[in-house]
């Protein structure tokens, strides 16, 4: 009978230490879990917010060139336009950036990371997206100036001012 009761309060000894300790390593891992988040997402907003403050700067200086033109060739209608659709994506982008600390917020704090972590994900390529037709639409602007200003035409055609090239004289040895 005595070792029936040790071999019992030796499981429950043991359950009770090894449960707790579960629970120690769990909570652990889930302020792990949550500092991983937060660092990604650290990481990803400081990125995107550079990525999209360079498209900006980019669109600001295609715009002050536009305007530089004293009698532009390009159609400046059709440059502005998709200057205004650079803006506009910009503009996205950043009320998307504006959102992506409660994502983050809501990613940590969830009990199903997965879902949340899968919507903060969502975010981020919509906010990419953004970044990237922002950037189309200058390249397009800049595309459209530059069709109107051909470059002047490279002669493929050496030179007739050098002298044709001659082989070395024959050796007397």
């Amino acid at each position: 009978m005595m070792k029936k009761q040790s071999f019992l309060v030796s499981g429950l000894v043991a359950f009770l230490l090894f449960g707790g300790l579960s629970l120690t390593v769990n909570a652990q891992a889930n302020v792990n879990n949550k500092n991983k988040i937060q660092n990604l997402g650290e990481k990803v907003k400081t990125r995107l917010t550079a990525n999209l403050e360079r498209v900006d700067n980019l669109r600001t200086r295609v715009t002050e060139r536009v305007i530089q033109f004293a009698e532009p060739k390009f159609d400046t209608v059709a440059v502005n336009q998709k200057l205004t659709e650079a803006a506009a994506a910009i503009e996205a982008g950043r009320q998307k950036l504006a959102a992506i600390d409660a994502e983050i917020t809501k990613a940590t704090t969830a009990a199903d990371k997965t879902a949340t972590v899968a919507a903060f994900r969502q975010t981020m390529r919509d906010l990419t997206a953004n970044i990237r037709a922002a950037h189309q639409k200058v390249v397009e602007a800049i595309r459209l100036m530059r069709s109107a200003y051909p470059r002047p035409a490279v002669p493929t055609t050496p030179p007739t001012d050098m002298p044709p090239p001659t082989s070395p004289p024959p050796s007397s040895d």
